[in-house]
């Protein structure tokens, strides 16, 4: 008998692995087509924002795509993820922020950090 991470029960490895893949095919179906692409111009794993690793710099390119990306949406900031750095860092003026910092034993173990959001 195996239990799965939702507590339900299988009799074999085999029943486990074909009810993890039913409940896969059935989240696909339901996912929009733009977040199941996982190309570079998907919004799940465009890295165009936080390739600077750690750094406050970013090409003026993606600076002027963020800027319009923020304007579009009417928002003055974005978080991003996805990319670990070594510590929370932000870019072009406060606009970016890049709060990935690799806390899970899978990507490095790191000390977790926070980014704290307040209203002004």
């Amino acid at each position: 008998v195996t239990f799965d991470n939702f507590g339900d029960c299988h009799r074999s490895e085999e029943d486990l692995k074909e009810v993890a893949k039913q409940r896969c095919k059935h989240i696909k179906a339901d996912m929009p087509r733009f977040l199941d692409e996982c190309g570079y111009d998907s919004p799940l794993w465009n890295h165009e924002f936080s390739d600077s690793y750690d750094g406050p710099t970013i090409c003026m390119g993606s600076a002027a795509m963020l800027i319009h990306c923020l304007c579009s949406l009417g928002a003055k900031r974005m978080v991003v993820g996805h990319v670990v750095q070594d510590r929370i860092n932000g870019g072009v003026r406060g606009r970016i922020w890049r709060i990935d910092v690799g806390a899970s034993n899978g990507m490095g173990g790191n000390a977790p950090e926070v980014l704290e959001v307040r209203k002004r």
